[in-house]
């Protein structure tokens, strides 16, 4: 087992305020190397796993090394890469306590409960002998670094790698209307996207129960849900609501077209409630309403419920009555 000397890392992050003022923050440490190799041995591992920068540390056998890992890292915030050393497939992550992520690695249990992310289930597959661990950057203590942080940095090197095992591959960072940064949303590749279709959709040809149906209903339903009694944040509002209206609605200034106008409208069907025959057609609810002179909402209830209005006529989307 060979030791590697003292080599200064330093890493530049650019830093967004809240008020769009760009900062710099240096990262600088003086960092034993430490490889489960020969340090020759090493270089060669190096250009194995197709890096195209100098990390802090490579770990090849991490089953045997798990106490001096747990013991090095604990509170520090780490950019870390995971190597198959079987498939050549790679994970990029990063944790502000390395020390609780690592703990979800070396368990088992844990491995099991996490089967849809891709490097949990590859871990839980191949075995934690086959990977080797790759700290990238460790930025410092955990109290000091923001997760902001961690994640501005990972996009980096995901960007730099594209590693298989990465299913969201960019995170799109949104700015409020104070002037501050906010993690965005993650973003499929259409290659992640083709995973999910079809045959490879893991609910293909399945469909939910009425048992199955009842309990998604009723955990909707007061207590049980989540947001009941609680207040939406202002931010949780602009989030929901700014793609809707003006410049920022996809559909801005743009007509529908009478195909899409079609299969959007449901025809209302009125009938007889005597003799169930058809006594009018009409395209959609606002015209089926205007002709009637009827609320909207009155006539949806009696289209959604069947009943019958006013001693005479039935409603229907359907263009039939029978069954």
């Amino acid at each position: 087992m060979g030791y590697g000397k003292g080599i200064a890392y330093t890493h530049s992050l650019n830093k967004i305020s809240a008020v769009g003022e760009t900062k710099k923050k240096t990262y600088k440490k003086m960092i034993c190397r430490r490889y489960s190799t020969t340090i020759t041995e090493s270089l060669n591992h190096i250009s194995k796993f197709k890096l195209n920068f100098e990390p802090v540390e490579i770990l090849i056998n991490v089953v045997e090394d798990k106490k001096l890992i747990y013991k090095k890292y604990k509170n520090k915030s780490v950019i870390y890469l995971w190597h198959n050393n079987t498939t050549g497939d790679q994970y990029v992550g990063s944790s502000r306590n390395f020390y609780n992520r690592l703990a979800d690695y070396y368990n088992a249990s844990n491995l099991a409960k996490k089967r849809k992310s891709k490097i949990y289930s590859a871990i839980a597959k191949y075995g934690l002998e086959i990977f080797s661990l790759i700290i990238i950057v460790v930025l410092g203590d955990t109290e000091n670094i923001t997760k902001k942080e961690c994640i501005s940095l990972e996009q980096k090197y995901i960007a730099e790698l594209n590693p298989k095992y990465n299913i969201y591959k960019y995170i799109l960072a949104e700015r409020l209307p104070n002037g501050e940064y906010k993690k965005g949303k993650y973003v499929f590749t259409e290659e992640t996207k083709a995973n999910f279709k079809g045959e490879k959709n893991s609910f293909f040809g399945r469909r939910h129960t009425e048992e199955t149906k009842e309990i998604q209903r009723e955990k909707k339903l007061k207590e049980e849900n989540p947001m009941y009694g609680k207040q939406k944040s202002p931010e949780f509002i602009y989030y929901m609501t700014k793609d809707r209206y003006g410049v920022n609605n996809p559909m801005y200034g743009k007509a529908k077209s009478p195909e899409t106008v079609k299969k959007l409208s449901k025809p209302v069907y009125q009938y007889d409630a005597t003799t169930k025959e058809l006594v009018n057609k009409f395209t959609g609810v606002v015209i089926a309403k205007n002709t009637l002179k009827m609320g909207s909402d009155t006539l949806k209830k009696y289209i959604n419920t069947g009943r019958v209005y006013n001693n005479k006529y039935i409603f229907s989307h359907k263009d039939s009555l029978a069954g």
